[in-house]
């Protein structure tokens, strides 16, 4: 049996708990992508919980038609929390005119690249060495990322609403 989460949007009194879920899982609540650093829980965002606890969150930025997802992570993996929070933030997008909803990762990131391929999202650019313009800004990016993969570049994916 699977859990239930309940998802909520993120409000002010849930910053400081995402932000030390964030931490827990990233080392920081801030992220750094394409040369802009973002504190996650200061955009909007949406809150899995299971009970009381965390069971997952999603950040994003709209900027006129643009949806940018900033960040995903998922307590309980194949059981459709990150596509329920993937969706919250499809439809808020489309409830506020947006054109498109984009979300980067990198290369290592294996399960990313699958799950956006498998929500709908297409891969529209790489940005070839972003990852070394990224550790100009940020010296504590790793070199190696997930799978022992070289951590260089960045993958955008496109949703078109």
């Amino acid at each position: 049996m699977g859990v239930i989460v309940t998802i909520v949007r993120m409000a002010q009194n849930h910053k400081v708990s995402v932000a030390k879920y964030l931490e827990s899982r990233w080392g920081s609540s801030s992220m750094l992508m394409h040369g802009k650093e973002v504190d996650l829980v200061e955009i909007e965002g949406f809150v899995a919980f299971n009970g009381e606890e965390i069971a997952g969150c999603i950040t994003f930025e709209i900027i006129g038609f643009e949806c940018e997802i900033w960040s995903l992570n998922s307590e309980y993996r194949e059981q459709g929390h990150g596509r329920r929070l993937t969706n919250k933030v499809i439809d808020e997008a489309r409830n506020r005119g947006c054109k498109i909803v984009r979300v980067f990762t990198s290369n290592d990131n294996v399960v990313a690249l699958l799950f956006y391929q498998r929500c709908g999202f297409d891969m529209v650019a790489v940005h070839h060495n972003a990852m070394d313009k990224s550790r100009k800004i940020n010296p504590l990016i790793p070199e190696i990322g997930f799978f022992q993969i070289p951590l260089k570049h960045e993958i955008e994916f496109e949703y078109k609403l």
